[in-house]
């Protein structure tokens, strides 16, 4: 058989039973308990009475308000006259730490605080606890609050456990709160009072063993609130009193304001009806500089510290000056008193303080110079200026001006100015807060010497920045120089030797040589490689000449061509410096041989060495032999410091006008020098060292045709400073005396 389920759970059923039981009587009877223990219950007629907590006609969980409506405002004031402004809750000051308790104040009430003063229609917290003899505030202790009869204001909300029971328990009696009598319970540990603002800045904490209750009140007067702890021991101790001053007033602030340096800025506080926003005069507005800010004067007599008394409109103005012509901040206390009335009954009250800040603002000028250190006659240099307002207020009317140094001569800027004979002035215009403005000014260096090249700027609010930059110009000192043949044939290779000295103490960097040549000049590189005929210019890059050194370089170039050839060496430095060398030379073609008139023209027999050669080649006719073999060795540096890499190129022509065989170069080191490496393209064969390495056999030629050059670049290390001399030595089968060439370069100490 299945049991039925009831429709409603047991348990509500119950709770509805007690519910309208509850509600029906005030009282209910039980059976009551046996306190002997021998039994559950004593026997009947004994009986235990219920009394509901919560009144006649009261659901748990449902209770009545505690507390009454709250009591009507004044009436608003009538159309055309002017609205009360409701100023906002002045900040209360949180309760981090329990109040320091003085000495006897064991078992005591402690209310904070004992007297205020407070605005109509605003809320005031008072804190109460009871400290025990080691000044921590007892919890779990009931405190009465009550306002007796004749006092303004009334109870608008207490400190409630959230829990019903616990609380209902604690007013046990105490009588049913009212709005000029409330109980509450100091708490067990510390909580946090919500405002109810989404700005947690102005939430309260409440210490562990403290309890608190709100006061209002609509109207002027005065609040005596008794405080009791009727539970407690030594409850002779107990009442205390707090008083609370109602005043029908409201006040507005100086707000906190930024304002230029050096102008003075007025302060003034309103104070109003709170009822009617009318003007109140007669109160008193304290204004003080306090705290560690810049400093400041208040009033015609420069005092730190001033009093003014509001006037018919209800405004305390107090003018103050900084007293520094920098930014900063300056924060003054301002206290609000009303008087005291005119029977003496009401003594003078404290009824605000509060503060205002006034950030003191300026243009901020700085100005920076850069430039280079160093350059040369001739060079052009470029400075570039930077005018920075790192202040919060436009910088009004920046004037630049610069003072040029004779050494200078002024080129141009990239912002147009007026000169006045070695000055010239930019006007650079107003700059705003935290900006900057660049000026670009371009010159060039007239003669050498150290210079300083000096700028200022002006404003028109009083400010003035400067700033320089030093320029040591040195003489140029790059000297350039060109050795060649005069005159040549057509089909043969000349040689130009160049030579590059930098005669200044300072090194160069960034040298650039370029050479220009005419139509029927033809380049020949290392490898013997021809340019092509279109091309007309060669450039080589140095990338730094020392001071005092010398750099040679041979050119070698292809005459194609009859008559006066030319090219022109420009070289050129990243400071400006420009030199140029001019060479030329005149060739000269080869006639052909005409037979003569009256003698039958006889055949020739060619050598046997020149079989090779095209006989119908003019330039090869039958022609005896004649010319010798040339030999040139030039360094491309000198001179060079110890443990440094020096390089050598050897040229060696065949000016024959025909073959020649067994060609042998030898070269001699000093004991300056040790051998590196040499770059030659004649042959595969390695060169061949002597015993102690100082002479080098190259590989031997077996053929060189007429005119024909070949190259050879040897590079060795200077490990001993002092004159070092490098030798070359040419043998071939048309050769008697072996043709010999030499190079001296100089080694300096590290």
């Amino acid at each position: 058989m299945t049991r039925k389920q009831p429709l409603m759970p047991v348990w509500i059923l119950t709770w509805m039973l007690c519910a309208l039981s509850l509600a029906g009587c005030s009282q209910l009877r039980f059976p009551k308990i046996d306190p002997t223990g021998r039994r559950v219950f004593e026997p009947s007629p004994s009986r235990t009475e219920f009394i509901n907590p919560l009144g006649d006609g009261q659901l748990p969980g449902f209770p009545r308000p505690a507390f009454s409506r709250p009591d009507k405002l004044q009436p608003c004031p009538q159309p055309g006259t002017s609205t009360p402004v409701t100023p906002a809750p002045s900040p209360l000051p949180a309760v981090t730490t329990p109040p320091a308790v003085e000495a006897n104040q064991s078992g005591r009430i402690v209310i904070t605080p004992a007297t205020s003063v407070a605005s109509i229609g605003t809320e005031v917290l008072l804190l109460a606890g009871i400290p025990d003899a080691q000044g921590n505030y007892l919890s779990g202790q009931m405190l009465d609050w009550s306002l007796p009869a004749g006092n303004q204001g009334r109870f608008t909300a207490t400190r409630q456990t959230g829990r019903e029971l616990l609380d209902w328990l604690a007013r046990q009696g105490t009588g049913k709160p009212t709005a000029n009598h409330v109980t509450s319970v100091t708490a067990s540990s510390a909580e946090v009072l919500d405002r109810g603002t989404a700005n947690t800045q102005d939430d309260l904490l409440l210490a562990s063993g403290q309890t608190w209750v709100r006061l209002t009140s609509a109207t002027e007067g005065i609040s005596q609130i008794s405080v009791s702890a009727p539970r407690a021991a030594q409850w002779n101790r107990q009442l205390q009193t707090a008083r609370i001053y109602w005043v029908d007033a409201q006040w507005q602030l100086p707000p906190s304001i930024s304002a230029p340096r050096g102008k003075p800025q007025t302060l003034t506080t309103t104070v109003t009806q709170r009822s009617t926003g009318l003007p109140l005069s007669g109160w008193i507005v304290r204004y003080e500089v306090v705290g560690k800010t810049d400093a400041a004067s208040l009033g015609d007599r420069a005092g730190q510290a001033m009093q003014v008394t509001t006037n018919e409109q209800g405004q305390a103005s107090i003018q103050i000056t900084p007293s520094e012509q920098q930014s900063g901040f300056t924060q003054v206390q301002i206290q609000i008193a009303r008087p005291a009335t005119a029977d003496g009954k009401v003594p003078q009250l404290n009824a605000y303080q509060g503060w205002s800040t006034i950030a003191w603002s300026t243009p901020t000028l700085q100005i920076q110079s850069t430039g280079p250190s160093r350059a040369t006659v001739g060079a052009a240099l470029q400075y570039k200026i930077t005018i920075v307002n790192a202040g919060d207020l436009p910088a009004n009317n920046v004037l630049l001006t610069d003072k040029l140094p004779p050494q200078l001569k002024l080129t141009g800027s990239s912002l147009a100015g007026q000169t006045f004979g070695d000055s010239t002035q930019w006007l650079i215009g107003d700059i705003p807060p935290r900006t900057s403005r660049t000026l670009d000014v371009r010159c060039q260096a007239k003669s050498a010497g150290d210079i300083v090249y000096r700028w200022n700027a002006r404003s028109d609010d009083g400010l003035h920045v400067e700033s320089s930059t030093a320029t040591s110009i040195t003489a140029a000192k790059l000297d350039v120089s060109m050795t060649g043949p005069q005159t040549a044939r057509v089909g043969e290779q000349v040689e130009f030797q160049i030579t590059i000295r930098n005669s200044s103490k300072v090194n160069l960097t960034n040298v650039a040589l370029s050479d220009r040549f005419d139509v029927g000049l033809q380049h020949v590189d290392r490898f013997q490689t021809r340019s092509a005929p279109g091309i007309r210019e060669i450039r080589l890059s140095i990338p730094q000449l020392a001071a005092g050194q010398t750099i040679k370089q041979l050119l070698t170039f292809h005459i194609a061509k009859a008559g006066e050839l030319c090219h022109l060496i420009d070289v050129a430095t990243s400071d400006g410096q420009h030199v140029q060398a001019r060479k030329c030379v005149t060739a000269i073609a080869e006639p052909k041989a005409k037979p003569s008139k009256t003698t039958p023209q006889q055949p020739v027999i060619p050598d046997p060495e020149e079989s090779n050669k095209d006989p119908n080649d003019p330039d090869n006719s039958a022609k005896p032999v004649r010319g010798k073999l040339e030999l040139k060795i030039s360094d491309f540096s000198d001179p060079v410091k110890v443990g440094s890499s020096v390089k050598y190129v050897i040229t060696l022509k065949n000016d024959r006008t025909t073959t020649d065989q067994r060609v042998g170069l030898k070269l001699h080191l000093p004991a300056n020098f040790q051998l590196q490496k040499i770059t030659q393209d004649q042959s595969t064969d390695q060169p061949k060292l002597s015993p102690d390495g100082r002479t080098i056999s190259l590989p031997e030629i077996k053929e060189m045709l007429a005119g024909e050059t070949l190259s050879y670049e040897v590079e060795v290390k200077a490990i001993q400073f002092g004159p070092a001399t490098i030798r070359v030595e040419a043998t071939s089968t048309r050769t008697q005396e072996p043709v010999v060439a030499s190079e001296k370069t100089t080694i300096n100490p590290q």
